[in-house]
């Protein structure tokens, strides 16, 4: 058994972070295609005005399941829980309450 687990011992790069994909035959854009990400995704008012539309509550989830680990989702996140959303871990998924909890305690509402 101790052969066995010496030939199975991790290695150096089995530490290293997950590089970015980068596609070998990129497809060709037209010019008036975006190129770059457009800088008013980086502001919170932008994240703030989308809150208040109807249906920017859309783009919010959007943003939050599809631009995963980027300060878009953070910004996503933090109007979602301006409108009483939260997320359970659990599931999964978003919910909103209707009222507040009556009883609060460390372990349950």
């Amino acid at each position: 058994m101790l052969e066995a687990a010496y030939y199975k011992l991790p290695q150096p790069k089995d530490s290293e972070c997950a590089k970015s994909y980068t596609p070998r035959h990129p497809a060709v854009t037209p010019s008036s295609f975006p190129q770059l990400q457009a800088p008013i995704v980086n502001n919170s008012a932008f994240w703030e005005r989308l809150g208040s539309d109807t249906y920017g509550t859309d783009t919010l989830f959007f943003t939050f399941y599809y631009q995963q680990n980027t300060y878009q989702q953070y910004l996503a996140v933090k109007e979602l829980k301006k409108q009483s959303w939260r997320y359970h871990r659990k599931y999964n998924t978003w919910f909103q309450r209707h009222e507040e909890p009556k009883v609060a305690t460390d372990d349950f509402e």
